[in-house]
């Protein structure tokens, strides 16, 4: 058990932030910081500021790692990079985590709580509450795995729903071949019996037409001598044609020559840019490696300074005993003097003793100088050792290092390869979906073109409806009275007018309202009062004239009842209520005609009553009189137009709910491709990223790699330096233990000598005994400080060759970087080149295409020669046409005949029967076939293929592929379906493994709590409650408390010390249930008395058995408990320094 004690502001609780970051806390305000830059040292009046920030923490016994020791580090950068690093191997945070993870230990876990942070444990949601006993539960692991476990379940369910789209697309498009694949199959044999037809019809015209051109050559050859002589002229034109078209394609050749010149050196200039860009890419490289050594060279200047500081503390001390040494000669001298007097008055046997004395001495002495020297050689190698075995350690470590680089960058260049190949595929996905995208969005915009269409119809229909259906609602088409009288009383007594009551069909509207006239305007009226009451009331208002029409007891007309034999009456094709048997007494009457004259003429051969209308209103009166012409719509055609008008609204409102319905299908699917193509954008973004930032990794790891190498080439010059001293000191240690045997021997001589004459002066000597006891011990002395000068002066010259390898070191940093500069100095200078370079290629292109022009301007010369002299040829044919016209008859006959054999020659090639052509060459089949009854059966299987239309060809192959496909692709999602059940189950066994681990965990919290919190209260009681007891996965906790002498009550009315306590208590539980592998609480002891730190030290000695514990405090009775004292002090600004104290 430790405690970190200091005042106030001297960093203290810095040690535990760093702690808590190592552990891998990513919010910088449980930092103290607001951005994770800010924890980085700015400096102060004394340092400067830091490029980064770096935390190692050094761990023993680590489970799963076969490693005595176990280091993790963590650096971040100014930049915002951070870095993590396992045993000095970068590794991701993810590794760090998963040491820590359910041990109890991490930068949020109960072992690590900050200052001021302890009642937070137990004034914590209950949500947040619940952590604590997951973490003791050590069911952190499963509700990763569990998360982990749910994604997998996500994508593999996203997969399945991609693999059954494709069974899908395979299906359509199998069924799709399947067709295709019977068409082909048909074609094939028609096509093929086609083929043959045709080339036997092709080869008995080819061999008939031969046998007539043999004939026709015969007849021709003796016609043409006569005009050979005449062709002579044209042929001297014709090779001057030759020669002008061989100089024309001279010229061309030359064109495409200098064309081709010109696009080489193109290239090569647009190599030269690409040169110039790696340049200036070098040039920057470069400088970051200069900047890079001249850092490393700085931190060495530091070291040498702390070495030349060391060294001057050696000189000094070296100086000090040096002067003790000459001081102890003096008095050595001395004492020698009054040795000398006391020895005057012995005999020849006392000079005999002295000599013997003296001798012996000088072999102690000579025997004391070889002893401490062997031992400093002995330190010697035993350092060599050690710095041999320091140096081997490094190499192997640097040779990881490289070898682990390597690697790094091979696994690196195929990620590259992949990514570049993932972009193409993401950029055709993307270029597939935008052109379906521009095919919807065509078709969405005619979608709504058509659907404003409908919209701007339906808003005319419904208009004109409203106004109609409020012409006919209000009657404005009654007189102002009338309609106002009817408006006032419709429903006491009134019922409406008569058109209100009939139903006539379409087309019959106006032979109606010719009929009725004015009647259809009646009102009508429940009964005769009515209708007297309503005719006063007009009169008295000055409303005007109406007629009513009581519904009861109206009069019926006396009408004929016969029929015409080839008229219909109006009666039967009028519906009418049954109100308005007086107007149905009417219609009877009147019949429908065609036309007026035959309604003259019916009239005519009928007696009395009867009148006639044709579908126009054209009107026969009973009398004779007729009422005819063009009238404004009436009520009942209006009727008729509000009817189809509602029929036309339903029938455009529906168009438009399914466009509405095609338009919001449309607008999904478009905002589907869009999400689609943003999703491959962002994935080629996301390449992109990848890409440059694997590039980069690349030149770092490759940069790196450079410097692992030189430092593996110092290293070994290090490691063979010191065989070297090393082979050296064992030599010297060698020759030193022969000396000192050779002494051992004269020792022993001399002491048996110089005993046996002691024994005869012994009684004389005695005081001459005490001042050689006190000589011996003053030379004793003498050589412990000459071995201490000796230890010094070798400690100087140990310094002096490190101060040595550090300047030649610097020397070396110093060589590196001018020639870096040096190498940045040609760069440049090849830069200016290419530049140089560029320009006169520039120049070349330029002075290329001025000559490719004069070519072109020579080749068009030459054009107008060959047009002239196709011209005098023209005019050679024009005065040799009257000696020709003798071979006409002989010439068209051979030319038809040639062109004809090459028509068909053209027919066999390109219908690619010259094979079946060739094997019918000289066979009876051919001679014998009947070409004018075979033609039309080849039109006709040519028809027949013609019906096919496009055909497909390779639809079997790809059937037969796509089959595969399919029974691939249902496999694919056989297995997709198997491995969800499977992730299923695995959460399934994770939660329930989870619940019983947070059951058992949970009692034996609550059991520890209780026991804990009465040890602390001395009484009192304590207990945790589930917030949902059945809902054991998801389920808070709460802590209910109650301290001795008090009653249950909420934790916010206790005391600060009661929270510190009850919060304490809680921790302690954890650590006893299980112990975390340290321990770290800032000023955990700050709320409580005397008497309560010694309950709480008590406890903590228990966890100290399993645990190490660390305590920041202020506490003298906590500091008085602990084993260790470390200690924080502030010598400068900035800084902090660590002074530990062992009070064991």
């Amino acid at each position: 058990m430790s405690a970190i004690v200091g005042p106030n502001g001297c960093g203290k609780s810095n040690v535990l932030d760093a702690i808590r970051w190592i552990l891998g806390e990513q919010n910088p305000r449980q930092l103290r910081a607001n951005v994770m830059e800010e924890i980085i040292s700015n400096g102060s009046e004394f340092l400067k500021p830091l490029g980064m920030a770096e935390v190692s923490l050094v761990m023993e016994n680590v489970s799963g790692y076969n490693f005595e020791q176990v280091e993790i580090k963590r650096r971040v950068f100014r930049s915002g990079e951070t870095e993590y690093y396992l045993n000095g191997v970068q590794c991701r945070l993810k590794d760090i985590t998963d040491i820590f993870i359910d041990t109890g230990s991490g930068a949020r876990a109960y072992s690590v709580i900050g200052q001021g942070r302890v009642d937070q444990m137990i004034t914590a949601k209950p949500e947040d509450k619940r952590t604590l006993i997951e973490e003791v539960a050590g069911i952190r692991r499963y509700k990763i795995r569990r998360r982990e476990t749910e994604t997998r379940i996500k994508t593999t369910r996203e997969n399945l729903s991609r693999v059954k789209d494709m069974v899908n697309e395979v299906k359509r498009q199998m069924d799709t071949l399947s067709l295709q694949a019977k068409h082909a199959g048909e074609f094939r044999e028609l096509s093929e019996e086609s083929r043959r037809l045709e080339a036997r019809i092709l080869r008995a015209r080819l061999e008939r037409l031969e046998k007539k051109k043999d004939s026709a050559i015969g007849e021709k050859t003796a016609v043409e001598q006569s005009i050979a002589k005449s062709e002579e002229e044209i042929i001297h034109v014709i090779n001057l044609l030759k020669k002008l078209n061989n100089q024309s394609l001279t010229t061309d050749d030359k064109i495409r020559e200098s064309e081709n010149d010109i696009y080489r050196t193109k290239t090569e200039l647009q190599a030269k840019i690409s040169s110039q860009d790696l340049i200036k890419t070098e040039i920057s490289s470069i400088e970051k490696f200069i900047e890079k050594i001249e850092s490393e060279s700085a931190l060495l200047g530091s070291e040498r300074l702390q070495l030349a500081a060391q060294t001057g503390i050696k000189e000094s001390a070296l100086e000090e005993v040096g002067l003790e040494l000459q001081k102890e000669n003096i008095e050595i001298g001395g004492k020698e003097e009054k040795l000398a007097a006391i020895k005057a008055g012995f005999s020849a046997i006392r000079a005999e003793h002295q000599e013997i004395r003296a001798s012996l001495f000088k072999t102690l002495d000579e025997y004391s100088s070889l002893k401490g020297a062997a031992l400093g050689y002995e330190k010697e190698l035993r350092d060599l050792y050690s710095k041999r075995e320091v140096i081997e350690k490094e190499l192997s470590e640097i040779e990881l290092e490289r070898k682990a680089a390597a690697e790094e960058i091979i696994s690196l260049e195929r990620i590259l390869l992949e990514n570049e190949s993932k972009k193409q595929r993401v950029s055709e996905s993307r270029d597939s979906l935008q052109a379906a995208l521009s095919s919807v969005s065509d078709t969405q915009a005619r979608k709504r073109d058509e659907y404003d269409g409908l919209q701007e119809r339906l808003n005319e229909s419904s208009s004109r409806l409203t106004v109609l259906n409020q012409i006919q609602a209000n009657y404005e088409w009654l007189p102002e009275g009338i309609r106002n009288f009817i408006l006032e009383h419709k429903g006491n007594g009134v019922l409406g007018t008569v058109s209100d009551f009939i139903s006539v069909p379409e087309g019959y509207e106006r032979a109606v309202e010719a009929v009725l006239g004015d009647k259809i305007k009646w009102i009508l009226v429940e009964e005769n009062a009515q209708a007297l009451r309503a005719i006063d009331s007009l009169r008295q208002h000055s409303l005007g004239r109406g007629t009513f029409v009581p519904a009861i007891g109206a009069h019926h007309l006396a009408v004929s009842n016969g029929r015409l034999l080839n008229a219909r009456p109006l009666s039967e094709i009028v519906s009418l209520d049954d109100k308005l048997s007086i107007i149905e007494n009417l219609l009877k009457s009147v019949y429908m005609v065609s036309t007026l004259g035959e309604g003259l003429r019916m009239q005519s051969e009928t007696e009395g009553g009867a009148s006639f209308v044709t579908s126009e209103g054209d009107y026969l009166h009973p009398d004779g009189a007729i009422s005819g012409g063009t009238a404004q719509p009436g009520v009942l055609e209006r009727k008729r137009e509000i009817e189809n008008l509602k029929t036309v609204i339903s029938e455009l409102q529906s168009g438009i709910d399914n466009l509405s319905l095609e338009i919001e299908s449309n607008e999904l699917e478009i905002k589907n491709l869009n999400s689609g193509i943003k999703g491959f954008e962002s994935e080629l973004v996301e390449t992109g990223i990848i890409d440059a930032e694997t590039r980069k990794d690349i030149f770092n790891f490759k940069n790196n790699l450079e410097k692992l190498e030189r430092r593996i080439e110092g290293i070994n010059q290090n490691l063979e330096k010191t065989g070297v001293e090393t082979d050296e000191k064992l030599q010297i240690m060698e020759d030193t233990r022969v000396k000192i045997t050779s002494l051992d021997g004269e020792k022993s001589v001399l002491e048996q000598r110089f005993g046996d004459v002691e024994g005869k002066i012994q009684k004389a000597e005695e005081e001459e005994r005490s001042v050689e006891r006190e000589i011996a011990e003053k030379k004793v002395k003498c050589a412990s400080l000459i071995e201490k000068e000796k230890g010094l002066i070798e400690d100087l010259t140990e310094l002096e060759r490190r101060i040595r390898d550090i300047d030649n070191r610097i020397e070396h940093e110093s060589r590196n970087i001018e020639e870096k500069k040096q190498e940045k100095l040609s760069f440049i200078e090849k830069d200016k080149y290419t530049v140089e370079e560029i320009g006169l290629i520039n120049k070349t292109i330029t002075e290329n295409e001025e000559k490719l022009q004069v070519m072109k301007n020579e080749r068009n010369a030459i054009a107008e020669e060959i047009r002239t002299a196709n011209e005098t040829r023209e005019t050679l044919n024009t005065i040799l046409s009257d000696l020709r016209l003798r071979n006409n008859s002989l010439e068209l006959d051979l030319n038809s005949m040639l062109i004809e054999a090459e028509n068909i020659n053209d027919m066999i090639e390109r219908s690619n029967l010259s094979d079946i052509v060739s094997d019918l060459a000289g066979r009876e089949e051919t001679a014998e076939i009947n070409i004018q009854e075979e033609e039309p059966r080849l039109r006709r299987l040519q028809a027949q293929i013609e019906k096919f239309g496009p055909v497909n060809l390779l639809a079997p192959e790809e059937y037969n592929k796509l089959e595969e496909r399919y029974k691939f692709l249902n496999d694919q999602m056989e297995d997709l379906n198997q491995a969800i059940n499977s992730l299923g189950k695995a959460i399934s066994k994770i939660d329930k493994e989870s619940e019983k681990r947070f059951r058992e965990t949970f009692e034996l919290m609550d059991q520890k709590f209780q026991e804990i919190f009465s040890r602390l209260f001395r009484g009192g009681e304590g207990k945790l409650v589930l917030t949902e007891p059945d809902n054991m996965l998801e389920s808070g906790v709460e802590v209910m408390v109650r301290p001795r002498g008090k009653k249950f009550q909420s934790i916010t009315l206790l005391s600060g010390g009661e929270k510190a306590l009850s919060a304490i208590a809680l921790i302690i539980a954890a650590c006893l249930i299980k112990p975390a592998p340290f321990l770290l609480f800032d000023e955990i002891d700050a709320p409580l008395d005397d008497r309560n730190t010694s309950y709480f030290i008590e406890l903590v000695k228990e966890i100290d058995k399993n645990s190490q514990v660390i305590l920041i405090t202020h506490n003298k009775k906590t500091m008085q408990q602990v084993n260790s004292l470390i200690g924080i002090t502030s010598n400068r600004s900035g800084t902090s320094t660590v002074v530990s104290v062992d009070l064991n």
